[in-house]
Parts: structure tokens; C-alpha cells; sequence
């Protein structure tokens, strides 16, 4: 069976069995093109035609059979010489070619003769006859048809594995329009790398001179685009406050820190703390406020409220939430606590700030928050 190369077209001899059903993965011996074979894409391998038998070509004529070449003329001195010699010393006038010629199996005279091909002895005779002699006979197969079968059974049978084509033209053909095709593949990959390359150049070139003539034409841009003043101000701008800090800390008059640099400062104060009666019930009820006194908004903390008797000794203490979640700056935001029972020795209030915390009490609509001057 012929398998045929879908790519290069280059033919190869497989055996029947060797595509199953489901067909196999196969690899081209010549351009490495793999594909998927199936028993379909099989071809019977093109018989050889027969040979017709060589006419056999007439053997050359034996030496017997050959016709005697003429002789040349004798020149004058053989002549001469003949004639000087007696006629008995070539023949007798009284004898017949009949008298000569006495063997009853010879041709006639004139007849052609025929080359007698029988051996001289057989070569049984011819082993007999050296067995006599006491020598030795290589017992060896005839040279017959079934001697040479004999001696042809212990060569191995090479099977001829080249597949003829009947045009060797168009395989040729098939091999170069492959090759052409790889170089085809081959050269339109690198036109678009360089293709690829060329893009990135010009868009790079065109971004620097875009750049550039930003930069270096801003006169004229800013007569084409008014709009691009602004940008030209800003940029400037901040070379401007570069300027100016360094030249400012060279004075020994730093800037001040930005805002979200500055440092929160908030403080808490007591407004009062007297006994006040609540549903009918005396409480202690301390009253105050949280001012933000740093240079941003910040969160309200929560604020400790602490009790102590005439000694100074803290005899009851606790945590208030204020109102609200951010402070502004400069801003206050009031609370009041009352306390109950009244702690025992009571005397002053002292309020301050938790330092890291942050209020849980919601915002009160009333006029809490009170902005500062």
C-alpha cells in the first residue's frame, strides 16, 4: 500500500495492516510534516508492467561454420614457383574426392558444417575417471535450474522498498513547491517582525518630537492652543515654590507643613460641675467640651472624667462619648455626663482626652458644634 505526504507529496510503501481503523499519527520522513493517517488516505501500489522477453539475439557463427575467407590472389613469384614444381607433389590425377572421403556420416562435399555441442564425457565419467586416478571430486550442485534453487535458499529475500513513480517530474516538482512554501512561511514572518519594528520607531519618534516641541515651542503652542497657558502656569508654578522653599531654608524661614502634615491637637475643658436633681434624683452632673486646636479636621475622642476628694485622691472615674465624629478646625464640641449615685468626699472634676480613640456617640442636630474664632 502507498502512503502519500499531504505536505511535500513524497510517497512511501507500508503494509496493509499498518493504518488501523482509527488511523495513526504519522511523520513525513522528508519535510518532518506530521498528520493524522486513516486507512482511506491508502493507495494500491501501482502494478510494474510486465517486461516482454528480449528477442534473442542470433549467436555469432562458430569458426566450423564460418565461411572460409577467400585468399588472395598468389602474386608472380608463387606462380612461378608452382609451375617449377612436379603436380604429384599435390595431387594425384587418379584419385576422386570419393575415394578420400570414404566415412558414410560426413556431409557432402559443399555442404555446411554443423558444430557438434555434446561434451567430450559426461561428468560422471569425468568423476569416475579421477576417482581412478585417486584424486578427489568437490562434490558441488549442478549448474541446472534446480541446482542454483538449491543454492538460492540459504540467500534471505531483500524485498525492494523504493516505490517507482511513474512521473519523476512531479515529485520533483511536489519537493520544490514544499521547499517554497517553508520559505514563503519563512519570509513573511521576518517582513512582519520588521513591520512590528518599523511601528514602534515611527511611534516613538513621534511622541519625542511631540514632546520636544512642547517644551521647546511653548511661545507657539500657546498661539495655536490659548488653553495650554494654564498648563505652562502650573509647571511653572512648581518650579516657582521649588525655588522659593530653598530659598526660604537658605534664610533660616522654613515653610510651614502642609495639612496632611500638620499635627492634630485637640484638648478637653471643664465648663462646670455642680448636684443637680434629674426625676426627682440628685445627681452629680459634669459639663465640658473638646476644641480642636491643630491646623486640620480630626476625629472627636472620647473624653475621661475624673472625680477626687479634698485630698486630691481620684475617688470615681469613667468615660464619656461626645457627640459627632469629626471636629473642624479650631471647632468645639460640648458634652455632659451626670453621675449617680453622688461619689462620697466629692470635690472637684477633672476632664482630659483619650489620646488614640475615637467617639461611638452619634452626631446631636442641636447646636453642639460651635466654631471657634
Amino acid at each position: 500500500m502507498i502512503l502519500q505526504c499531504p505536505s511535500c507529496d513524497a510517497r512511501f510503501k507500508v503494509g496493509a495492516g499498518a493504518i488501523p481503523a482509527a488511523g495513526r499519527k504519522v511523520r513525513c520522513a522528508r519535510c518532518m510534516h506530521e498528520w493524522h493517517a486513516l486507512p482511506g488516505e491508502l493507495k494500491e501500489a501501482p502494478k510494474r508492467p510486465a517486461t516482454p522477453p528480449q528477442p534473442r539475439q542470433p549467436e555469432a557463427p562458430r569458426a566450423a561454420e564460418a565461411a572460409p575467407a577467400s585468399r588472395p590472389a598468389p602474386d608472380e613469384a608463387e606462380t612461378a614457383m608452382a609451375a617449377a614444381s612436379s603436380p604429384m607433389d599435390f595431387e594425384d590425377e587418379d584419385t576422386t574426392d570419393a575415394e578420400v572421403v570414404d566415412d558414410p556420416n560426413l556431409p557432402p562435399p559443399g555442404a555446411p558444417v554443423q558444430a557438434n555441442n555434446k561434451p567430450l564425457f559426461s561428468a560422471d565419467a569425468f568423476a569416475a575417471a579421477m576417482k581412478e586416478a585417486g584424486g578427489e571430486v568437490e562434490e558441488r550442485p549442478s549448474l541446472t535450474k534446480e541446482g542454483f534453487a538449491s543454492r538460492r535458499k540459504d540467500v534471505p529475500e531483500i524485498r525492494d522498498e523504493y516505490v517507482e513513480s511513474d512521473d519523476d517530474e512531479d515529485d520533483f516538482l511536489a519537493r520544490r513547491r514544499a521547499e517554497q512554501r517553508r520559505q514563503s512561511e519563512v519570509d513573511r514572518a521576518g517582513r512582519r517582525r520588521r513591520f512590528i519594528l518599523f511601528l514602534w520607531v515611527l511611534l516613538f519618534l513621534f511622541w519625542g518630537g511631540l514632546a520636544g516641541a512642547i517644551f521647546l515651542m511653548k511661545d507657539t503652542v500657546k498661539e495655536i492652543w490659548p488653553k495650554s497657558a494654564a498648563i505652562y502656569s502650573w509647571i511653572e508654578g512648581q518650579n516657582d515654590a521649588e525655588a522659593l522653599k530653598e530659598k526660604l531654608e537658605a534664610e533660616g524661614k522654613p515653610l510651614s507643613k502642609p495639612i496632611t502634615e500638620a499635627v492634630t491637637v485637640l484638648g478637653a475643658f471643664l465648663e462646670s460641675s455642680s448636684v443637680e436633681e434629674v426625676n426627682g434624683e440628685q445627681v452629680l452632673m459634669v459639663k465640658g467640651y473638646v476644641e480642636n486646636q491643630g491646623a486640620r479636621a480630626a476625629t472627636v475622642p472620647q473624653v475621661e472624667i475624673r472625680i477626687a476628694d479634698g485630698s486630691g485622691q481620684v475617688v470615681d472615674q469613667w468615660v464619656v462619648n461626645p457627640p459627632g465624629q469629626i471636629i473642624a478646625r479650631g471647632g468645639k464640641v460640648h458634652f455632659s455626663s451626670p453621675r449617680s449615685p453622688i461619689p462620697a468626699g466629692a470635690a472637684s472634676a477633672e476632664v482630659r482626652v483619650l489620646d488614640g480613640t475615637r467617639s461611638t456617640e452619634a452626631a446631636d442636630t442641636s447646636n453642639l458644634y460651635e466654631r471657634g474664632h
